[in-house]
């Protein structure tokens, strides 16, 4: 196993808390930033339905999801996440996460969900290459 370089971990780590902040307020262009825009890469969601190819794509149904449908979503990491790992230019952040937000008409909720992100060093810097939201299962 390769060594890996704290440096790179804390740039990633700002990477992934820049993602969350930009979601939260909206910040269009700071997203686009860390999505990357390669047409390949694909982005996964909690519902069967929810696979965007390109980020592009994912970006756009991000924003649909925050504008008209769940204005006030929010994901935020649960303590201890997320673990961060580096290996040359790439890189990846698995962790426990909440989505929180209030539905049209009027219900909010919060949901528990396991999160990754797969990440690519270029010469824009770090950025996402993949994404995939998961809602764990409870042991019966």
């Amino acid at each position: 196993m390769q060594a890996q370089h704290v440096a790179e971990i804390e740039e990633v780590r700002w990477v992934i808390r820049e993602c969350l902040r930009a979601l939260r307020g909206w910040d269009r262009a700071t997203l686009h930033q860390i999505f990357d825009e390669d047409a390949e890469a694909i982005h996964f969601g909690t519902a069967q339905d929810e696979m965007y190819v390109g980020g592009a794509a994912y970006l756009q149904a991000i924003e649909r999801l925050h504008t008209e449908t769940i204005p006030d979503i929010e994901f935020d990491f649960l303590p201890g996440s997320p673990i961060i790992q580096t290996r040359d230019t790439v890189a990846w952040a698995v962790g426990q996460a909440r989505v929180s937000g209030t539905t049209p008409s009027g219900h909010y909720f919060e949901i528990p969900t396991r999160l990754s992100f797969v990440l690519e060093k270029n010469a824009s810097g770090w950025q996402i290459v993949h994404s995939h939201y998961s809602i764990g299962v409870s042991t019966p």
